[in-house]
């Protein structure tokens, strides 16, 4: 009876000059001892004295293996030569073994390449590649070969795919490489945890299938990190966790070069060429800070004209980053995020920064805050659109650590929004050399929504510090749109960029503001495409009261009222007072009501809600913001609507309710 051969081991074929002994890196096996020692640990081959001394530092354990383990995690220092080696053990896999007897009619045995996205584990796929054509007796075993896939004719298939644990449900594994495991999700749409829970169904139907997490160490989270502080060194027949430094694995690396690299940044020095985890990274926020500070199924608030919102963006050119943005309120002590948004590349910044102007528009934002990305881009990309970009003075990282402490104490409200959570929840906290600590987001991964919340976070609260004008938007903003009665109009505007401008009408139950405008573009854009339509529809036979700004020269002044005059007729004339003493004349304004109604004497239509945000706000003379334009256009009106005093009652203005348009030089 003969007898069976017995199938070689994949040390056996390192060493046979005509299989893998046949690639030129094992010309020489001198400083592969280590990797050596590792193939032996894993497919439990005997080990002589020196490779079970090597496999016990780098395992931590006290006893030699006994059985083969099905899950293997490799945690080594660049450049150690982790991504040849365990594609030498895939092709390995691969060709000597026959998983026929464990499969269906039709089935295949799926050897798979896992990575955060393909074109990291390309990296390996073009190693298994490389080494299935360089040895020419498993050539003749590739029966197809597709960019993504090789299958051989022993029923198997070599396949790449991203670490998405829905793509590997259906697949029969017979071994899984997962490259730089350490640097997957941890949270997220595709935790790396998930990829593990539904890897290890698909290899339980074929004895002996691997699991093989093989990376350089991060940080002290995810799947690599708890296999490590679970199971190293544990004589556990089932995990094996090994760990070693680059030299280690890799002699040929020079010591100078890695004590460059310690000396240039220890903590990263230490995790990507002595293979320990970093101890000053840890997660910016827990996710049960974040939970608590989600509102459960809200996924967007509807914009009021009560509100006084802010927004910021993270804009992005289209390509790489997505673009976020964030719109926001503060109600008493808590900050309540409406809407976040994030476009995703590939897309026309131009076509994005519009959609996004038409959202700020919806909310009455007519400026935004921003990082300094690509200078003055969105700068001249939002003015097209009317909106004024202001550039924030705090870098991302200080906008990240000022909201930990509003996450932790719930002070903000979020939204039930997935990809937002994820992006939080990835941000790490780094220790600082000089002391100061800096949050980012992990290597490859992308952080732009949670960019604009943070920044949004920023905003609500140093509006939160500002000092109360004492103007409460929900007093004065009238339940439905008003409209001119038979009396004079009154416009106020000003005259420098950005050009604002007030429509109101003086009466005995006080001051009606039908509606503000703010526009960048110059005086004559504005008139066209605000002020001439408004009149257009709803001012005709009223005559206008007009009051220009002081905020230019007077030789400017020359040249813009001929303007006024030409394109709205009427009359128009400088303000008497100066810009302090009219300020106050607002203020008084506020807390004034009509004798026995106790109704607002300052009604707003919610057409104006622009100017309620501009109102509410803590202005001085040198404000130059589009907020800072409509609170001294409002002042100009109420100039010309109670000329020669600042401040007192309403009750000493004399309006013709029979008032005949005419009487003006100019009418609409």
């Amino acid at each position: 009876m003969p007898q069976s051969i017995k199938p070689p081991s994949i040390i056996d074929c390192i060493r046979h000059k005509q299989i893998f002994g046949s690639l030129p890196a094992f010309q020489s096996l001198n400083t592969w001892q280590a990797w050596l020692s590792w193939l032996k640990a894993i497919f439990a081959i005997p080990m002589t004295e020196d490779e079970l001394a090597v496999y016990l530092q780098c395992t931590g354990r006290q006893e030699p293996p006994r059985t083969v383990p099905t899950e293997i995690y490799t945690i080594c220092g660049r450049r150690g030569g982790k991504s040849f080696i365990s594609s030498l053990t895939a092709c390995f896999i691969a060709c000597f073994s026959n998983f026929r007897r464990y499969l269906n009619a039709g089935e295949r045995a799926a050897i798979l390449i896992l990575a955060r996205d393909r074109d990291q584990a390309k990296i390996v796929f073009n190693y298994v590649s490389g080494i299935l054509h360089a040895v020419h007796p498993l050539a003749a075993m590739i029966a197809v070969e597709r960019a993504d896939e090789i299958e051989l004719d022993n029923d198997v298939i070599i396949m790449v795919k991203t670490s998405d644990y829905r793509a590997i449900r259906g697949l029969t594994v017979a071994a899984a490489i997962l490259d730089e495991v350490a640097f997957w999700d941890s949270e997220g749409a595709s935790p790396d945890r998930e990829v593990l829970t539904a890897l290890r169904p698909a290899t339980s139907t074929i004895p002996g299938a691997k699991l093989i997490a093989i990376s350089t160490p991060y940080s002290q989270s995810g799947a690599l990190y708890d296999a490590h502080r679970e199971h190293y060194g544990q004589d556990d027949e089932h995990v094996l966790v090994w760990q070693a430094d680059t030299r280690r694995m890799n002699p040929t690396i020079a010591e100078t070069t890695i004590e460059r690299e310690l000396e240039r940044d220890p903590e990263a020095g230490r995790a990507e060429w002595l293979a320990e985890f970093r101890t000053d990274l840890t997660s910016a926020f827990s996710l049960e800070a974040l939970e608590a500070c989600v509102i459960k199924g809200r996924d967007e608030l509807p914009a009021s004209a009560l509100i006084q919102y802010k927004a910021f963006v993270d804009p992005s050119g289209g390509r790489a980053d997505s673009f976020g943005l964030a719109i926001g309120h503060k109600e008493r002590d808590k900050r309540l995020l409406d809407v976040v948004r994030a476009w995703k590349p590939p897309f026309d910044p131009a076509l994005v920064v519009s959609e996004v102007a038409e959202i700020l528009k919806r909310y009455g934002c007519l400026s935004v805050t921003g990082d300094r990305f690509a200078a003055e881009w969105p700068i001249s990309a939002f003015r097209t659109h009317g909106i004024a970009y202001e550039q924030c003075e705090k870098v991302k990282s200080d906008l990240y650590l000022a909201l930990i402490p509003t996450v932790n104490s719930t002070a903000i409200e979020l939204l039930d929004n997935r990809q937002l959570i994820g992006e939080l929840r990835r941000l790490e906290r780094r220790r600082g050399r000089a002391g100061k600590d800096s949050v980012d987001h992990p290597p490859r991964l992308h952080d732009d929504m949670a960019n604009a919340v943070a920044g949004l976070s920023s905003l609500l609260s140093a509006e939160a510090a500002q000092p109360s004008n004492g103007f409460n938007p929900a007093k004065h903003i009238s339940e439905k749109e008003l409209h001119p009665a038979n009396a004079p109009i009154y416009i106020g505007i000003t005259l420098s960029d950005p050009i604002a401008s007030v429509i109101a009408q003086a009466l005995d139950s006080g001051i009606e503001v039908f509606a503000a405008f703010a526009s960048h573009g110059g005086l004559r854009a504005h008139i066209e495409s605000c002020l001439r339509p408004w009149l257009m529809r709803y001012g005709r036979g009223s005559g206008i009261m007009g009051c220009y700004g002081d905020d230019v020269d007077t030789i400017a002044q020359q040249s813009l009222v001929p303007i006024l005059e030409d394109n709205l007729r009427g009359e128009w004339w400088p303000p008497e007072l100066p810009l302090e003493v009219r300020k106050e004349g607002v203020l008084a304004l506020f807390s004034e009501v009509t004798p026995f109604t106790f109704a607002p004497k300052l009604q707003l239509s919610p057409a104006a809600s622009l100017l309620a945000s501009a109102l509410g706000r803590s202005w001085d003379a040198k404000d130059k913001s589009i907020y800072g334009a409509l609170f001294n256009a409002f002042s100009l009106v109420v100039n010309r609507a109670l000329p020669s005093r600042p401040a007192g009652p309403l009750k000493e203005i004399k309006v013709e309710m029979n008032f005949d348009p005419r009487r003006l030089s100019g009418h609409w």
